[in-house]
């Protein structure tokens, strides 16, 4: 079973591989069809939910309009304006002998498209390596300069926000012991909530300084919002805040066990979800079907205490996971859970998550000379696989920040460091103005540093150590712990606000 695409250039006879196409469940695209609808390219796999290929043929993108019998081997026919016959095919039960008849307007297709990759941020560091397309981005802002707006969040949040076109999505905890979870819908043009709501914490969890408090970020795709709490709550919404699935994680394998509770975020291939437990009990990873809410896979673990997010990658069709967490580094084979390698006896390695360049799997530790840069590929054994240690360089918070040539860390002193990608050589260290929970991100050649007390640095990705611009805002005695970029702006989120700074 394969969600594989291949797409043939007919002028210069050559093939390239095109974004996976997101069956549904183990069937994958096994019996799919396809057709071509007014130059653009409508599939469908044993499915509710036909698909068109994106333009620039990067994406899978749902129309609304949906088949009422879902069925496989089947042919799909276009005939008249926009319309497309479903024929025969097959189910479970046996061949079927039915046709239905789908109207796909040009409206819908629009409905349908993806908005523009420079407004959205999917999760935890974006797509899990901290970069953006967004353009636009102010350099300068202040409490009375470049604020579009600011508005109070229900509850207290430590988690990214995540923006999807003209949605922002956040979510927080309400009550001494965080008995309310929240979930927030906000227009990203004006901060105006559309809609909110809250669920009854399956577990109870005293609120402390010490605790994680709605610390794990919700990731975002096309169709679906997909919302974790370390109190276990997992759930599917709709962009409307329609519930899909819900799943209670405790009841399933077990209380979260621990001093500081969970912090963990989820990440997300097109088609599915994954999520790393490690605790004070028996730990785990798992693989997590999208459409259903259902575990496809899960690799239990060791005790082993971490609030690390892993980082998926894909990589010449194949779906990796790096996980970084207290005292080893591991990849899996996301399809199968098989783990490909580990290396053990790194320590200070419980938050940061990795970063992934072509070679390499990049690793931040607040214990010294342990952020390192391991080899992603070839058969290595123990200590064989790393790369390089950085030179001088503690990473506490914030993850790793790599670019083409260059990597930042910051340090839990606030101190950042640059180091050369080749080698690990610290090329500078330059004290900014405090210590960073957000992770740095990349965005229009420039590094953007956000501290936790609501200074942030701007400086150049050239590897070079000036500072473009400080800019400060009041947040009191809240904290800085996620940023989203989007066009033109950067969505602050403290514990209790957010804020859009841009021009």
């Amino acid at each position: 079973m394969s969600n594989k695409v291949f797409i043939l250039d007919l002028n210069t006879q050559k093939w390239s591989e095109g974004p996976d196409y997101p069956g549904p469940e183990s069937m994958k695209a096994f019996g799919s069809a396809a057709c071509n609808l007014d130059g653009k390219l409508l599939a469908c796999a044993f499915s509710f939910k036909p698909h068109i290929l994106s333009e620039d043929g990067k994406s899978w993108n749902p129309t609304p309009t949906k088949v009422k019998e879902r069925r496989f081997f089947h042919r799909m026919v276009p005939i008249g304006n926009q319309q497309v016959l479903f024929l025969g095919g097959a189910d479970y039960t046996g061949h079927l002998d039915t046709i239905e008849t789908l109207d796909f307007s040009l409206e819908t297709q629009e409905e349908s498209s993806q908005p523009d990759p420079g407004s959205i941020w999917t999760g935890f560091r974006g797509k899990g390596n901290s970069h953006t397309s967004a353009k636009d981005l102010p350099i300068k802002w202040s409490n009375d300069n470049n604020i579009q707006w600011r508005k109070g969040i229900s509850g207290y949040g430590q988690s990214t926000p995540v923006v999807w076109g003209s949605k922002i999505f956040t979510t927080s905890t309400e009550g001494d012991q965080s008995e309310n979870l929240l979930i927030h819908c906000r227009k990203l043009k004006d901060g105006k909530q559309l809609w909110q709501k809250s669920y009854p914490t399956p577990v109870k969890i005293k609120r402390s300084m010490y605790v994680s408090q709605a610390a794990p970020s919700p990731v975002i795709d096309q169709e679906q919002l997909y919302v974790f709490y370390e109190s276990g709550l997992l759930l599917a919404l709709d962009h409307d805040g329609n519930e899909k699935w819900k799943r209670h994680i405790t009841e399933d394998y077990g209380k979260f066990e621990g001093n500081h509770g969970v912090g963990t975020s989820l990440f997300q291939s097109n088609t599915h979800l994954g999520l790393l437990i490690d605790h004070d009990g028996p730990s785990y990873l798992l693989k997590i079907n999208k459409e259903t809410g259902k575990t496809e896979w899960q690799v239990d673990r060791p005790k082993r205490v971490s609030w690390s997010t892993p980082t998926y990658n894909k990589d010449q069709g194949k779906e990796y996971v790096y996980v970084s967490s207290n005292g080893i580094v591991e990849a899996y084979d996301f399809q199968s859970g098989k783990q490909l390698w580990q290396i053990e006896g790194i320590g200070g390695n419980t938050v940061a998550s990795p970063a992934v360049t072509k070679d390499l799997v990049i690793i931040g530790s607040s214990a010294p000379k342990q952020s390192m840069a391991l080899k992603r590929f070839g058969s290595h054994e123990g200590k064989d696989r790393i790369a390089w240690i950085a030179e001088d360089a503690t990473c506490s918070f914030g993850s790793p920040l790599a670019t083409d040539k260059y990597l930042y860390y910051v340090s839990r002193a606030g101190v950042a460091t640059c180091h050369d990608l080749k080698d690990g050589k610290k090329l500078w260290h330059k004290r900014i103005p405090g210590s960073c929970w957000a992770s740095p991100i990349l965005a229009s050649h420039k590094i953007y540093f956000f501290v936790k007390e609501g200074v942030s640095a701007v400086m150049k990705s050239d590897g070079s150590e000036e500072i473009l611009s400080e800019n400060t805002l009041t947040i009191g005695k809240n904290r800085i712990y996620g940023v989203a970029p989007v066009n033109g702006a950067f969505i602050v989120r403290t514990g209790s606000e957010l804020i859009c700074s841009g021009e």
